[in-house]
């Protein structure tokens, strides 16, 4: 079969960078390799590489890298290898790579069924639906109302590129079937250690690259117990959980290291954990557990793909008055709305106060702490109360909090965040308290605060005999 016939389009293949000079204007650049030259040539696999050469004596502004993009064929393999060697030569000037990709063009005539996960599969429009006269800009440029697709099927249905972002956790393989002749491209990734962010990065697409293990490599084996008291007096083992080693070394930084390698593994049901051919380095250890609050300690959700506009639908449910719950009555599952947003008024977006109410047999003198994790924030104020909304009573303030974009890219989570707040007990009363949170910044439909877990924890005291 002739793929570039029957599977490809024109310029079926390309290497591409998105990069800038300090303080400069973003430019797209087309990747391509001057010098050709065989790596490996044998009866089982055949290497080859398309290099470019960075020339400093050439004038104008040209790309500081020396790149060398490789493609590796093996016989009787269906697909073939593909990697590039960006290379900084000394004394370049520095720039800032906001990201490269490889992309491949598929032919629009038969690649029509997408598959990215196991819910995350569909038909999808074409090109030409997403002009005006086919779709309907929606909040974000990105996002298309489907008013007159060339697939009528489609007609209502919102398209968002964002829509198709996934967890590098989750994200081996996805691709392309055709509908004539029945075949599919699929993108896998032989390994995750070079993509950065860790497990929980959101990718739109695919990143391309990966560092075979030819110098000497190590490992790293344990066992991760989690400590709670208020699920269990002993050590729980850690089934199921993620373990990492990263160059980042403070909690949760690896959500946002992007110059090292990182090689997480999961632990099997005891506990135990074998992190294997890791290159040599200084790394911190980091680990999160799906079910307890921590670095990392997002849930995991089963969410219906494609509900556009959800954030919008808190003014339906609380058109004049804010979400109201309460502890031991309220049902999180239907009484707690997914994100803390504003409220859409006449003719702007209003700050929202949520109040948690809750009851206290006794107060116990000292100092209270409350766990607050977020899921993920966008350009959020954040302040928190308690029983009143004054100078006082104010706790804690954060503002212009994350730049995650979960709500209107429909995603679970962004940056994983966790603020440990004291509260004095005299600002505690027995019997009935409220907890007052509060998106202090109005006028912008998508910021808002994904609450991952909240917990008030009073003093320890010693056990009387």
């Amino acid at each position: 079969m002739n793929m570039k016939q029957t599977i490809l389009n024109k310029a079926p293949i390309y290497w591409d960078i998105n990069w800038s000079l300090p303080g400069g204007q973003d430019r797209y650049q087309l990747l391509k390799g001057s010098e050709y030259n065989v790596i490996h040539l044998s009866n089982d696999q055949l290497e080859v590489s398309f290099r470019s050469n960075f020339d400093p004596s050439t004038s104008g502004i040209r790309l500081p890298l020396s790149v060398d993009l490789r493609y590796i064929l093996r016989s009787g393999a269906s697909g073939f290898y593909c990697y590039a060697i960006y290379d900084r030569p000394p004394a370049c000037r520095a720039f800032d790579l906001a990201q490269t990709r490889m992309v491949f063009k598929l032919r629009r005539e038969n690649f029509h069924y997408m598959a990215i996960t196991d819910e995350k599969q569909r038909i999808m429009p074409m090109p030409e639906d997403l002009l005006p006269d086919r779709s309907k800009q929606l909040i974000v440029p990105e996002s298309r109302l489907l008013i007159n697709p060339i697939n009528p099927d489609l007609k209502g249905e919102v398209d968002d590129k964002y829509l198709n972002s996934i967890d590098n956790k989750v994200g081996g393989v996805h691709g392309w079937i055709s509908s004539g002749p029945i075949i599919g491209f699929w993108v896998t990734f032989p390994s995750q250690e070079f993509r950065n962010g860790g497990p929980t990065k959101q990718n739109l697409s695919p990143h391309w690259s990966s560092l075979p293990c030819s110098v000497e490599c190590g490992s790293a084996s344990g066992r991760l117990f989690v400590q709670d008291r208020f699920v269990s007096g002993s050590l729980i083992p850690a089934k199921y959980a993620y373990v990492g080693l990263s160059a980042a070394r403070t909690e949760g930084s690896w959500q946002t290291e992007s110059k090292d390698y990182q090689f997480w593994v999961q632990t099997d049901s005891n506990g135990n954990f074998t992190i294997r051919n890791v290159i040599p380095g200084v790394y911190g250890l980091q680990g999160w557990v799906s079910g307890f609050i921590g670095f990392q300690g997002t849930r995991n959700h089963i969410v219906r793909f494609r509900q556009y506009g959800l954030w919008d639908r808190y003014t339906d449910i609380h058109p004049e008055f804010d979400q109201a719950f309460t502890i031991a009555i309220s049902d999180p599952k239907k009484d707690w709305f997914f994100a803390h947003v504003d409220r859409r008024g006449a003719d702007k977006y209003l700050p929202t106060t949520w109040t948690i109410k809750f009851n206290l047999n006794s107060v116990t003198s000292g100092t209270y702490k409350m766990r607050l994790a977020t899921a993920s924030a966008t350009r959020s104020d954040l302040e928190v109360y308690v029983n009143n909304m004054d100078t006082e009573h104010l706790v804690f303030q954060v503002m212009n909090l994350g730049t995650d974009n979960t709500v209107c890219r429909h995603g679970t989570h962004g940056l994983y965040r966790l603020f440990n707040i004291d509260i004095p007990s005299s600002l505690l009363i027995e019997g009935d308290n409220s907890m007052f949170l509060n998106q202090a910044r109005g006028g912008d439909a998508l910021c808002g605060i994904l609450y991952d877990y909240i917990r008030l924890e009073a003093p320890a005291t010693l056990e009387r005999p």
